[in-house]
């Protein structure tokens, strides 16, 4: 527990930062009044004032200058600057609150992307902020200039709290070491053992049916994200969380078929909750960057939540631990989760946790994401899921367990998930930090090289890239699984596989890609042999999370059709809820 709330501890060091200097210019000058006479005595306290926004900014203008300086030297073009952003962007972040919660992802620069196009740059409070959504860029930033572009001190600082030092919150050297100690564990054998997915797919099919047959909606995104919990914990850190043994929510209480004393929210998931917490906040204080602690002025909104998570991981740490005295060191127990492996390589238990944290997060959110919209797409789309399911009754049959041999064979799944991946990609929003300055292409074929200003925050959006008409042509906002399959696939992804990014790409590319390919299609598979349709039910929606009137007259993008209101923190997901009907299948 911290002895002083953020608030106060931020402004005391800001303090002491700009104070100590006035303060000892003061004595100086004062000093210095005493034995030259023709110093005004007004001189001294002025000088002192001036001291203060001097070393604000002071900083900004001389790095401004020294890549100013660069960039003609280079030749290079800057990026182009959105005007009318107002003092220290002041407009910008209007904007942005004016949003609000009820932001479309695409409207996160709201018409900037369409004015600008697909690279342009702010100034927020003094700092450089580059958008893009350019593929040659981002593929710039992931891998051509990879050594370039970090997660840089900022992001790292305000995701320490969360993510510690794992793989997900490290640079450089720091880096290589966590991939180096993660990556033997995402060997094919273990990606392919699907007892885990069965056994806990199994369980959500079971709960699901005696939710459905009590004639109530199930919180599909609820479901999804405990089964994937599950399946992370038990895949992970060979220990069960247990997440789809615990009550299941009802819709709120204005829904009138709610059955007695039906509690609308339990929390009894506190693990869950607090992860995605954690990561809500998290996410809160990198859009203010340093100055997060005014806004958590008395209370640090990550203090419990940690608590929680941490109070779930030491223990089950320290078990690992124990096993490895027991006989790891002698090789006397085979290494079954990627706990085990950690604590067999190094004997850092904060390392050890960062590091469970970290693969919990990516082993949870990205995939519960994915298959709560792919949830949604079928229940808009039902010749999708009608196609779908008979080439799972085609290939795996109503009941058999499927293989991964199944999986490699059923070519429209995949064009099922990937679609729903570019439309809905976990991660809608990622940024990199320029270690130094540098340049990418120029936006036309005989132009200058761009210059990316040293220090500079490059923000790379494959929500938008992934929607792009021109990269996708033009029924780039619809949803078609055949695009992957027809002759749109060799006509546009091919060529250029940059435009399709659900995982990353590069040296830090996803490690667990195939991992989440496997578990998504088995869930898929086992939800299809037993239901044989799929609806929203919106009667069941809270008010707060109907999607504005306004997304309803938009022309460009995809509001206009969206039956649920998204949000976003680290990644993509459904507001409040997603509340579904299903009805079983009669040829099981």
């Amino acid at each position: 527990m911290a002895l002083l709330p953020p608030g106060p501890v931020f402004l005391l060091r800001q303090l002491i930062r700009l104070g100590v200097p006035a303060a000892l210019i003061y004595a100086a000058l004062n000093q210095l009044s005493n034995y030259v006479d023709t110093i005004p005595f007004w001189i001294v306290p002025i000088v002192t004032l001036l001291t203060v926004p001097a070393i604000v900014f002071f900083p900004f203008f001389w790095a401004d200058l020294k890549n100013e300086r660069r960039r003609r030297s280079l030749g290079a073009d800057p990026v182009p600057f959105v005007t009318g952003g107002g003092f220290m962007g002041r407009n910008i972040i209007k904007m942005l609150q004016e949003h609000g919660e009820a932001m479309y992802p695409s409207d996160l620069y709201g018409p900037l992307p369409q004015m600008y196009g697909g690279i342009f740059s702010l100034k927020i409070v003094l700092h450089d902020l580059i958008f893009t959504m350019e593929p040659a860029y981002i593929k710039a930033i992931l891998a051509t200039q990879f050594e370039n572009f970090q997660k840089g001190p900022m992001f790292i600082k305000n995701f320490r709290p969360v993510l510690g030092n794992g793989i997900f919150n490290a640079d450089s050297d720091m880096w290589k070491f966590h991939r180096a100690l993660t990556r033997p564990f995402f060997t094919r054998d273990r990606i392919t053992d699907f007892e885990t997915f069965e056994r806990h797919a199994d369980k959500a099919i079971s709960i699901t049916r005696t939710r459905l047959r009590e004639g109530q909606p199930i919180d599909f995104q609820d479901l999804i994200g405990r089964f994937t919990l599950d399946t992370a914990s038990s895949f992970l850190l060979g220990k069960e969380m247990n997440s789809l043994s615990l009550p299941l929510p009802y819709p709120t209480s204005n829904y009138s078929r709610l059955p007695p004393n039906a509690n609308p929210h339990p929390h009894a998931d506190s693990f869950n909750e607090s992860l995605s917490l954690a990561q809500k906040v998290s996410s809160g204080r990198q859009i203010l960057g340093g100055a997060w602690p005014l806004v958590e002025m008395w209370e640090d909104k990550l203090e419990d939540p940690m608590a929680v998570i941490h109070n779930f991981i030491e223990p089950v740490i320290q078990e690992a631990m124990e096993r490895k005295q027991g006989g790891f060191e002698k090789g006397e127990a085979e290494c079954l989760t990627m706990l085990d492996e950690l604590v067999r390589q190094t004997d850092d238990q904060t390392l050890i946790r960062d590091e469970t944290i970290n693969m919990l997060v990516a082993g949870k959110d990205t995939t519960s994401c994915t298959l709560t919209f792919a949830t949604y797409m079928l229940s808009e789309h039902p010749h999708v899921m009608t196609r779908l399911r008979q080439e799972v009754l085609d290939t795996v049959g109503p009941d058999r367990t499927p293989t991964y041999a199944d999986l490699k064979d059923m070519k429209y799944l995949r064009a099922v998930i990937n679609e729903c991946l570019r439309l809905y990609p976990p991660v809608p929003l990622n940024s990199r930090r320029a270690a130094k300055a540098t340049t990418f292409p120029p936006l036309t074929p005989g132009g200058k090289l761009i210059f990316i200003p040293e220090g500079a925050t490059i923000v790379y959006s494959v929500f938008y890239m992934h929607r792009r008409r021109d990269l996708w042509g033009p029924d780039a906002l619809e949803f078609d699984p055949d695009r992957f399959i027809d002759s749109r696939l060799q006509k546009y992804f091919l060529p250029n596989p940059w435009i399709f990014l659900p995982f990353n790409a590069g040296p830090r590319i996803c490690l667990g890609q195939q991992f989440a390919y496997n578990q998504m299609s088995f869930f898929l598979i086992r939800l299809l042999q037993s239901f044989s349709s799929i609806s929203l039910d919106l009667s069941a929606r809270p008010d707060s999370t109907r999607p504005p009137e306004a997304w309803k007259l938009t022309k460009e993008g995809r509001q206009a059709k969206e039956k649920l209101l998204t949000d976003a923190h680290l990644t993509l997901f459904i507001k409040d809820a997603m509340w579904v009907q299903m009805k079983e299948a009669t040829d099981n």
